[in-house]
């Protein structure tokens, strides 16, 4: 049994980022909870305040309450926020075992318990170095992480391919909402560039139905299941942590949620406000009063296609100029909504272009599921392999594939 801090140094190597001479900058926002690996980086050129130094082969952990869960490989020299630790393996602890057994639920569950804090709940060193463990001989630690890392390499692939889903799915947009299917001429237009045969019309023009939610709290248990803002996820209507209500039959009748309808959230943070989900189901369910629902009449307009062009960036942060500023949230009204102009062809055509990026999403739905069953596969072989239910020291097991996540490099592991 050996206490984390015979694994490993906590290094604290504060900077200037002005005078440091390293061009990599990591913070919180960089790391992704679960990865072991960087998906993305930030410049030194970003930042003022003073920084950490780390090297590459060094472990980088956020040690705020939300981010416990973040812990990854450094590619390369840089510096990080003072909110993340710095750990540097021993000599004979193969890191990438030591990041393994960082992510282990036993390790969380002790960097909770030492956190200390009010507003910002953090961890220490000091908290942390006193974890304990039953480490293996390192010949068994290497063969322990190759397995892991290989895992984790895999869930890094589709990470990457679904972030190419995502731009595709993006340009497409771009491109599907601007020339159309056609190739028609192009005209200029209130909302930019569009098709000659086109026309741009305020979104209240074609609306049935323009309702804010319910001023109801929710509960654990109730009849009706009433939808939040958590129960938008890219664009559709999903039911997860769901909350309820009880209600007359005549207040449900008139809150209904129905198949087609598109949910608006008018009232977020800046960075939320406007998003836009459609609801596809026959389920049973009211909505919240932060939410507007929008019944479209679809002999008219067919949902997705409004939906799909509610979602495109460029138009989200369009929308964002109807929000009224509060301190802590923004608010786009109804009566503002009903107002703002959208694109409009037939419906054959809508249809065409809403297949298309339906296409798209079917394929991104895919690539998640099979990165969420190798995340489930890696948490049952990190429990499994870090508590000695499965055993590796005898197995043939190549360790030489260990890389740094980002150039390739092979590390020491």
């Amino acid at each position: 049994m050996k206490r984390f801090r015979e694994l490993c140094s906590c290094i604290n190597d504060q900077c200037d980022p002005a005078t440091s001479g390293a061009s990599v900058y990591i913070g919180l926002e960089h790391m992704d909870s679960g990865a072991f690996f960087l998906s993305r980086q930030g410049k030194s050129t970003e930042v003022k305040s003073a920084k950490s130094r780390f090297k590459k082969g060094d472990i980088l952990y956020g040690k705020l309450r939300p981010y416990l869960d973040k812990a990854v490989i450094a590619p390369t020299d840089g510096i990080c926020s003072t909110d993340i630790l710095v750990f540097r393996p021993a000599q004979d602890i193969c890191v990438a075992y030591l990041l393994g057994l960082i992510h282990s639920p036993e390790f969380l569950n002790h960097a909770i318990q030492t956190t200390n804090g009010v507003n910002h709940p953090r961890t220490s060193w000091t908290g942390l170095s006193t974890f304990s463990w039953n480490v293996p001989r390192e010949v068994e630690q290497e063969k322990i992480a190759a397995v892991l890392w290989k895992i984790q390499r895999a869930i890094d692939i589709e990470e990457k391919l679904i972030a190419t889903a995502r731009e595709l799915k993006h340009s497409t947009m771009h491109q599907l909402f601007g020339r159309g299917l056609h190739g028609e001429k192009l005209k200029e237009t209130e909302i930019g560039m569009i098709p000659d045969s086109w026309e741009v019309v305020p979104l209240g023009r074609h609306l049935l139905l323009a309702q804010y939610g319910l001023s109801i709290r929710g509960q654990q248990v109730g009849r009706y299941p009433i939808l939040r803002m958590n129960c938008q996820l890219d664009g559709k209507t999903i039911f997860r942590d769901l909350q309820f209500v009880e209600l007359d039959q005549k207040t449900f009748a008139a809150f209904q949620v129905k198949d087609g309808d598109l949910l608006f959230n008018r009232t977020n943070s800046f960075e939320l406000v406007g998003r836009t989900s459609i609801f596809r189901s026959n389920r049973e369910a009211v909505f919240a009063s932060y939410l507007i629902r929008l019944t479209l009449d679809q002999s008219e307009y067919y949902p997705e296609f409004v939906n799909f062009y509610f979602n495109q960036p460029s138009v989200q942060a369009d929308l964002k100029r109807l929000a009224s500023r509060g301190v802590s949230q923004s608010n786009i009204s109804a009566s503002k909504l009903k107002e703002y102009y959208i694109p409009k062809t037939s419906l054959d055509e809508q249809r065409e272009i809403s297949g298309i990026l339906q296409s798209i999403d079917s394929k991104i739905e895919i690539l998640e599921r099979k990165r969420a069953t190798l995340q489930d596969l890696f948490k049952t072989m990190l429990h499994k392999l870090m508590t000695g239910e499965i055993r590796v020291v005898d197995l043939d097991i190549d360790v030489s594939e260990i890389t740094d996540g980002a150039d390739h490099e092979t590390i020491r592991i």
